[in-house]
């Protein structure tokens, strides 16, 4: 499958499975924000649901594929696979909640969160570590 694509293709794509998972560190961070307001603030969770429900989704909608076609690792892209899998029940855990499902769903809502941004922070970092090694192979050797 490597020789279908091209190296600028696999370049490309794993600079934007950076990006993407970057990104989504930093959504988290951005939802955590609007949790918190709606929790403490007078706006309440509209924004917050929002927010999940539209940006959230475009950029985990990327993850997995972005990580096929930059051909990274096989546990990056089995993990980017998971990250994904794993933000369809952070959605589904609210409204599971508000129908009557036990009490402990709704709590399994920021803990499902906190995996979430573990993981992309992990793929993160392991995006930048690939970056930075290729750059120092392709720097000039004195």
């Amino acid at each position: 499958m490597r020789g279908v694509r091209s190296p600028a293709v696999i370049r490309y794509a794993a600079l934007g499975h950076l990006a993407a998972t970057g990104l989504f560190v930093a959504a988290v961070l951005f939802q955590v924000f609007l949790a918190g307001l709606a929790l403490f603030g007078s706006g309440g969770f509209r924004t917050h649901v929002a927010f999940g429900y539209s940006a959230i989704w475009v950029v985990i909608l990327l993850i997995p594929p972005l990580a096929w076609l930059g051909s990274l690792p096989r546990r990056d892209r089995w993990l980017s696979v998971a990250l994904f899998s794993l933000y369809i029940p952070q959605c589904l855990l609210p409204p599971l909640a508000r129908a009557g499902g036990p009490e402990f769903i709704a709590a399994l809502h920021p803990v499902n969160a906190l995996l979430l941004f573990s993981l992309a922070t992990w793929l993160t970092a392991r995006g930048w570590s690939r970056l930075r090694d290729r750059a120092e192979q392709s720097a000039p050797q004195p």
